[in-house]
């Protein structure tokens, strides 16, 4: 489930997880703080107020006892509103009062030797008052920090907030900045160029517009058109029917072009035999028609179906 990173430094420990409800979010955020606790490794917690009740709830739950973790200094507890006001002036993110409140934060965290493991919510805090710039920006000054210190961070969006347009452009870029998108679609490691795309009516539209810029960039012309009807078959297969996030990547062959769609389904994709006047069920006729060959494989956290086309010969 790594992801395109070559736009940012990104420590490998950098994990994001975009979740559907607060019971998910309990779950997944449960399951990687205990994990911490339990073994005498300390957590960071920067939440909102309900969130932290969640939180200690699944810690709880997996048999951490709350409150002697917090004196014992393996468990920190902080507002995700209060501490984001902490180092923020006039509106824009302070970069020494970050490092002063969340550099001082982990390294106190820090002090008994523990390793660290930091859970926080106020990227999409940002994100969710309309400051995109802001959240990235936080998201660098993280990733700044654990070039000095050494800890785990993992960063939670809702998904709602990457529905629209505009939040599913920014999908990919929230995704740069984090090395592992915990619970989502899997992506290729050998393609060249690989983008993740939420799950939303604009997720087959965004997935055509990349598959057509970098067949223009490579000089595959000649392959555009029959490579953005396999991406919208494809992407379009992986919403409805896995609901989930979508990868793209693209890697180039002799003779043509690779191209991967990743999704959480493990179900095979299989062609249906369709009606003449059906509305559905011909699209994987059609790439397999476009195809040169193509298939499927089930990988952790759910399948890649690849297809590669190949440019006419002369």
């Amino acid at each position: 489930m790594m992801i395109d990173t070559s736009s940012a430094s990104v420590p490998a420990d950098h994990h994001v997880h975009f979740f559907e409800t607060d019971e998910t979010l309990s779950s997944v955020v449960g399951e990687y703080l205990s994990a911490a606790v339990l073994t005498g490794d300390a957590a960071v917690i920067v939440a909102s107020e309900p969130h932290r009740a969640l939180f200690a709830a699944a810690l709880a739950a997996a048999g951490v006892d709350v409150d002697a973790a917090v004196r014992d200094g393996r468990l920190w507890l902080r507002d995700a509103a209060d501490t984001l006001a902490s180092f923020t002036r006039d509106g824009e993110l302070d970069p020494a009062r970050f490092e002063s409140t969340m550099g001082g934060l982990v390294r106190d965290a820090a002090a008994a030797g523990r390793p660290v493991r930091v859970y926080g919510e106020m990227v999409a805090l940002l994100w969710d008052a309309g400051d995109v710039t802001g959240a990235i920006d936080l998201e660098r000054l993280w990733n700044d920090l654990s070039d000095r210190i050494a800890f785990g961070l993992f960063c939670a969006y809702p998904a709602r907030l990457f529905s629209g347009e505009a939040g599913a452009d920014g999908f990919g870029q929230v995704c740069q900045h984090h090395a592992r998108v915990v619970e989502g679609a899997p992506a290729p490691a050998g393609a060249e160029v690989c983008r993740r795309f939420p799950s939303s009516v604009q997720t087959a539209r965004l997935a055509r517009a990349f598959v057509r810029r970098s067949l223009e960039e490579w000089r595959h012309d000649e392959l555009a058109d029959a490579a953005m009807l396999v991406a919208t078959e494809l992407v379009t297969n992986a919403v409805l029917h896995a609901r989930s996030d979508v990868s793209v990547g693209i890697g180039r062959i002799e003779g043509g072009v690779r191209l991967v769609v990743g999704d959480t389904s493990e179900l095979a994709p299989s062609c249906r035999d369709a009606d003449a006047l059906a509305v559905n069920g011909r699209g994987l006729r059609m790439v397999e028609e476009l195809a040169a060959d193509w298939g499927h494989e089930v990988v952790d956290g759910g399948k890649l179906v690849w297809v590669e086309l190949l440019e006419a010969r002369s």
